[in-house]
């Protein structure tokens, strides 16, 4: 599948405009319940309460989360307590259909596969489809990873696969900052969460050491 075209065809007529930014918050969910991802995972739920008060108004917040694949808990929304409760839900292990598609205004369902979605099974390939669906949204846009870690060990290194590559050029292309936030214990995968904001323009912080900083 040409990347290149898919954001091209979207862009063409199908875009999307809101008058606020269009903020996607990602979150990590482990398949295999390591305890201290998921512990990880509940201590970040005690802290998107304030997080979600410091956007403004008119924001809109979609929540998407990646456990064995992609799954969108939320399409976009002002509603600050069902994106709340998305977020607080990611953390179930369920199968999930896509949630209609809105008449009008932002929408990342309208532009999703949910085979596509079933099929990523990695984070790169995850960031990659919401990259793609994201792009088709006009106006400002943010994603926030909250996560564990992005990446496998080979011989000791951190190798970051071709899906990742191609998500963060069209993070790059669609200027998005992609703001990463760890949940997990600072192991070795933690490097492919800096490597993601440092390729887009955004930052990296650990909400487990210095959750204010978060």
């Amino acid at each position: 599948r040409d990347v290149g075209s898919d954001v091209d065809d979207t862009s063409a007529g199908a875009a999307e405009s809101s008058p606020g930014r269009l903020i996607v918050v990602f979150m990590q969910t482990d398949f295999q319940r390591e305890p201290l991802r998921v512990m990880g995972q509940l201590h970040f739920n005690t802290l998107i309460a304030p997080m979600l008060e410091m956007f403004e108004p008119e924001d809109s917040i979609a929540v998407v989360s990646q456990d064995s694949h992609l799954k969108l808990q939320c399409d976009f929304t002002r509603d600050r307590q069902k994106a709340r409760d998305a977020i607080q839900k990611s953390i179930e292990i369920r199968k999930m259909e896509l949630p209609p598609v809105p008449d009008s205004g932002p929408s990342l369902a309208r532009h999703l596969d949910l085979q596509e979605m079933r099929r990523a099974s990695k984070p790169g390939a995850a960031l990659r489809i919401v990259a793609r669906a994201l792009a088709a949204n006009d106006g400002q846009k943010v994603v926030i990873v909250a996560g564990w870690g992005i990446g496998e060990m080979v011989n000791r290194r951190v190798l970051l696969d071709r899906t990742w590559t191609e998500a963060m050029s069209l993070y790059r292309a669609s200027r998005t900052p992609v703001i990463t936030l760890g949940t997990g214990a600072g192991g070795s995968l933690t490097y492919g969460l800096v490597a993601t904001a440092v390729q887009t323009g955004g930052f990296y912080a650990s909400t487990q050491s210095f959750p204010s900083q978060g």
